[in-house]
């Protein structure tokens, strides 16, 4: 009787051990989801949010909101007032950007060292569609003067098409795309 009672005993607390490792193990990977996913969530937040900034700046309707000073024919008010548009949006994308990076930081600490290159080709269209924005806005200023890139150049950068005819666009989403697919798998619903 005494030698059931030390195997019942002993089978218990062989129980309790193997049921306390698991809900350990359980809470690790609970832990580790709840880490990624507070992770994943704002750099992916934040991608979409770069993106539609980007898509929002490319429109290609745009009008010219004048002082009431001013008329529709003074090139310079119209130049100025795009550009005006122009930095306003761009604040966005700035702010948007900023987020994503620091988020990114933070990734390469906890996922992977590399990960801020994963950014470089969004990076490089957003440069890209910086300086189309500032050649345009230079050459409006002056008159239709000389320009770096063709004009036909410019309008397929600065103003977005959608579909598969805009190739910027594209570019921006394979950018957005490659970002995410190396984040999304980290990110648990």
């Amino acid at each position: 009787m005494e030698i059931a009672k030390d195997i019942v005993t002993i089978l218990g607390t062989v129980a309790a051990v193997v049921i306390g490792i698991l809900g350990l193990k359980t809470w690790r990977v609970q832990l580790k989801t709840t880490s990624d996913n507070d992770l994943a969530r704002p750099i992916l937040v934040s991608l979409y949010k770069v993106r539609s900034n980007i898509q929002f700046i490319r429109r290609p309707l745009r009008e010219a909101i004048l002082p009431e000073d001013k008329s529709q024919f003074d090139q310079n008010a119209t130049t100025e007032a795009f550009a005006k548009q122009y930095e306003t949006e761009w604040n966005k994308v700035r702010e948007e950007m900023a987020e994503l990076e620091a988020a990114s930081i933070e990734a390469q600490a906890t996922w992977d060292r590399d990960f801020p290159n994963h950014l470089i080709p969004l990076r490089t269209c957003i440069f890209e569609l910086l300086d189309y924005i500032r050649e345009h806005l230079r050459t409006q200023a002056a008159g239709r003067g000389e320009s770096y890139h063709k004009p036909e150049e410019i309008r397929k950068i600065i103003f977005g098409t959608g579909g598969s005819t805009d190739e910027f666009g594209q570019k921006v989403e394979e950018a957005v795309k490659n970002v995410d697919d190396v984040v999304r798998p980290r990110f648990v619903k």
